[in-house]
């Protein structure tokens, strides 16, 4: 009996949080994980792959290619930016910008990702904080993996990034969201190839990610719809 081969999924590692927790309950995938925009070049490269979930403004650029389809995109969930930790650091509270600012002025290092919107996403906070110039000379620039798995393995000793890739990284701590004042807000999407063979498996994949039980997930970890 001739086996029906998996679905390749290509998706952001922020969604890694909740292609795990709905692993049991999705159709049999291979996922491989990468930067959006590094992701989104493969896909314009002639990647093979069967669903592509990454950012919004991503998804939309591929449909326009004619590389999804528009009829199966969902939007799937917004991600806010949160200060990582390694977990067991200690560190002041951060509920304000002024605390943030005083937080960042203390570190000794910290990540930022690059060729990722989470380093435009520092750098934009940094300037906003009225501290760019002290931040770079502590700036370490991260260039494989996460920014979180970074901080884990003491490449840095924190940083800003999506709250969703904090939580689904072992060994990482979320010591906080950005105060509401300096939040910014990241929206994913996912849809299906238009080259797709394995459409009926592709469609539940998409489905799966709205059932009831991913959307009650999402708004556990204070991931809300878009």
């Amino acid at each position: 009996m001739t086996r029906t081969p998996d679905i390749v999924v290509l998706s952001t590692p922020v969604a890694k949080f909740l292609l795990d927790s709905r692993a049991n309950f999705l159709p049999k995938a291979t996922i491989r994980y990468g930067l959006a925009g590094e992701l989104k070049v493969e896909i314009e490269q002639g990647a093979s792959f069967d669903i592509a979930l990454l950012t919004e403004a991503v998804i939309d650029d591929l449909i326009k290619q004619g590389t999804l389809t528009a009829a199966s995109r969902i939007p799937v969930f917004k991600s806010g930016v949160g200060l990582a930790v390694h977990d067991g650091t200690h560190l002041p509270p951060v509920r304000s910008a002024e605390e943030l600012k005083h937080v960042l002025l203390r570190a000794k290092s910290v990540g930022i990702r690059a060729g990722g919107a989470g380093g435009a996403i520092s750098k934009q906070v940094f300037e906003r904080l009225g501290i760019a110039e002290t931040m770079a000379a502590k700036t370490v620039v991260v260039s494989t993996g996460t920014l979180a798995e970074a901080i884990v393995n003491g490449s840095a000793e924190l940083g800003l990034c999506q709250v969703s890739e904090i939580i689904s990284t072992e060994g990482a701590r979320l010591h906080a969201p950005l105060p509401p004042e300096l939040q910014i807000y990241s929206r994913f999407a996912a849809a299906i190839a238009t080259h797709t063979k394995l459409v009926a498996a592709a469609q539940a994949f998409v489905r799966e990610l709205e059932a009831p039980a991913a959307r009650a997930e999402l708004e556990a970890q204070g991931l809300g719809p878009v």
